[in-house]
């Protein structure tokens, strides 16, 4: 009888999750992780709150996998059914589990609460034989039970349906059990990208996938306006090869290999190079400050100022407003104005400034919606010489989209010149 585990099913059960009231995010998260695992993830279901979809559910996983874990229904209400649906499924019962129960009173006392109540007993009832899975951070235990069958065993884990309770206890206490079991499948290589839309990467990567079509799968996720690209394939030696093409072909749009974000990098970079930045924004409305500032920079970040009515561009940062007249809000002297502005006022290394049609009005036939100008100033340390660029964008899609693909492309921009730096 085979001992090792291939592939995984997952089955969320919540009747929340299956009326659209909440996002199914377990799921995702899971599949995920089983996949970086090496794991074959086959099937996902999600179903109500009811024993007859949980057990139906279940009948039709074991036919495609080794292992099913079940997310939910696992809390002391009466919809809470995860336990007794599974031990029918199996032909057995739930009985009273002293370990379970010593998690519900040891969490319950960290909120105040000495003794369980009734309900809350409900959710030290596990399937005959199941061995207790700890969940640290809520009040359900988890459980894991073999299905023994004359072709294989099937293993199956329940874990609570609460993010943070799951996502511990996947790592903590799944994957101990998982782990001497695994028979990997897949090995996965992640690229974290930023300077080319979905479609232009595909074309870019068009011959390769050609040339690894049958060794290498390649997957593309876009996060809005980051894209990752994941290589997944069974054997390392078609992997290493095509890791090394896919970074001679994308150089420069790949930042990372990790979970670091676009914004994470750019300060990174900005830490290696020692500069200090500022900013003068008009159309992305200090967004740009915004996605810097969610990470600690204030080395890093001296100042944003927002001056989006033409009055303050001559306030706060001195901008003639002949100059205005002359050339526009939206122009390119403008951008560079304020960028030279807003770098000499502060000391800073790098000033930049950004001015725009955000939409959805005042555009014109000259100056559509989605024109902006991104200007970038450098003033390098002990050099007296400095460096002055502006880059003229045209973007589409609603407001939102285009502040935000604006702020994006200033640090893409800025990157792209710190990083030609010795």
């Amino acid at each position: 009888m085979p001992t090792s585990i291939r592939s995984c099913a997952l089955l969320a059960i919540g009747t929340e999750v299956t009326r659209g009231d909440i996002v199914n995010s377990n799921t995702a998260y899971m599949a995920q992780t089983l996949t970086n695992w090496g794991f074959d993830v086959t099937i996902h279901l999600c179903v109500k709150d009811t024993k007859q979809a949980i057990t139906q559910a279940l009948s039709i996983l074991e036919q495609s996998c080794d292992c099913i874990i079940t997310t939910g229904g696992l809390g002391p209400t009466s919809d809470d059914l995860t336990a007794s649906a599974i031990a029918s499924w199996l032909g057995t019962t739930t009985l009273f589990n002293q370990e379970a129960y010593a998690i519900t009173e040891r969490r319950l006392k960290t909120l105040g609460i000495q003794e369980p109540s009734d309900i809350q007993k409900k959710q030290a009832y596990l399937p005959q034989s199941a061995t207790v899975l700890d969940n640290t951070q809520g009040t359900a235990a988890g459980f894991y039970i073999i299905k023994k069958q004359p072709q294989k065993n099937m293993h199956i884990f329940s874990l609570p349906g609460v993010p943070h309770e799951m996502k511990a206890m996947l790592e903590n206490q799944v994957w101990p059990y998982l782990k001497p079991l695994c028979q990997r499948i897949y090995t996965c290589l992640k690229y974290m990208t930023y300077g080319s839309y979905e479609a232009s990467l595909s074309a870019l990567l068009k011959d390769f996938e050609a040339q690894y079509k049958n060794q290498v799968s390649i997957a593309y996720r876009v996060c809005f306006p980051e894209i990752e690209i994941k290589l997944i394939a069974e054997q390392t030696s078609y992997l290493e090869a095509a890791d090394k093409e896919l970074k001679t072909i994308l150089k420069g749009i790949i930042y990372s290999q990790t979970n670091q974000t676009y914004i994470e990098h750019t300060i990174e970079l900005l830490r290696q190079k020692k500069l200090t930045l500022s900013i003068a924004e008009s159309c992305t409305g200090g967004l740009l400050a915004h996605l810097l500032t969610s990470y600690p920079v204030s080395d890093i970040l001296l100042a944003d100022t927002v001056v989006y009515h033409n009055h303050a561009k001559h306030l706060f940062l001195d901008i003639e407003e002949t100059l205005i007249q002359t050339y526009g809000a939206v122009s390119e002297e403008v951008a560079l104005a304020m960028a030279q502005a807003i770098s000499r006022k502060t000391q800073s290394n790098i000033g930049i400034g950004i001015t725009g049609i955000a939409g959805p009005s005042g555009g014109s036939s000259k100056k559509p919606v989605g024109l902006v100008y991104v200007a970038i100033v450098l003033q390098t340390p002990h050099q007296n010489n400095q460096q002055s660029l502006v880059y003229p964008l045209n973007i589409k899609g609603d407001r939102a989209r285009i502040q935000k693909q604006a702020a994006y492309q200033a640090l893409f921009y800025m990157n792209q010149i710190i990083s030609a730096m010795p």
